[in-house]
This record gives C-alpha cells, sequence and structure tokens, in this order.
C-alpha cells in the first residue's frame, strides 16, 4: 500500500479476508489515524464511519488495539514472525529469474503455511 487512505485501507482488510477464506467475528486493527479516529480509553473508540460502515457491512466487530501498551502486540509480533521463521529461511537458497516466480513460489509457502492446524487452545464452560 502507497498511501494510506480510507479507500486503500478498506482494499487491503478486503485483500486479507479473501486471503484468510472469511470474516472473523471480531477484527483487531491497529490505532492507525486512518481506522481509528480517536482511542483514548480503549473502552469506547471512535472509528472511521467508512470502516465502521465496512465491518458492518461484513458482519464483524472492530475493537482496536490497545493504545501504547506493549502487552498486547506479543500475539499479533509473535504471528508475524512465521513470514520470517518459515517461509522466506525455506526460500534463501532458491534463484528466482523473474519477479512472478518469486509471488508464484511465495504463494505457494503462503498457502502451506495456511493449511497448517493452528495450536489454539479453546476454553470450555466445562
Amino acid at each position: 500500500m502507497t498511501e494510506c487512505d480510507i479507500r486503500n485501507w478498506i482494499r487491503v482488510n478486503n485483500n486479507a479476508l479473501i486471503c484468510f477464506g472469511g470474516v472473523t467475528p471480531t477484527i483487531t486493527p491497529d490505532n492507525c489515524k486512518v481506522a481509528v479516529a480517536r482511542n483514548k480509553d480503549w473502552i469506547s473508540p471512535v472509528l472511521n464511519k467508512d470502516f465502521q460502515a465496512w465491518a458492518e457491512h461484513n458482519n464483524t466487530v472492530l475493537t482496536p488495539a490497545k493504545v501504547k501498551s506493549p502487552r498486547w502486540k506479543p500475539v499479533v509480533e509473535g504471528h508475524v514472525k512465521i513470514i520470517p521463521m518459515h517461509i522466506l529461511m525455506d526460500m534463501e537458497d532458491m534463484v528466482f529469474y523473474s519477479l512472478d516466480d518469486l509471488s508464484r513460489v511465495l504463494m505457494e509457502k503462503v498457502g502451506a503455511e495456511k493449511r497448517k492446524p493452528w495450536n489454539v487452545a479453546v476454553k470450555t464452560p466445562f
């Protein structure tokens, strides 16, 4: 994304939903100005009206990340590490002669990573 405006923000989020294969009940965006107009107390953030309309259209709830609170970031940062640790390291010795070849292999690796089961602990009420 070369320009961070609401049109591009929504496009990027639509692409993410396509990549993930659906919409989650809750989406936690970062506190960038294009998504969140104001988030002083975290309890009642003021969201960009177009982004809120996008969420309603997709039947999801936006809960922006807590402001200036690093303890909320480790989970997200841990997931981001999947790219360099599991995908790019496998590609380290590969040679590509075109951007199309690189993109194809990268998407194959991302697809394989997405198909792996998630190690998620589910709490039950019993």
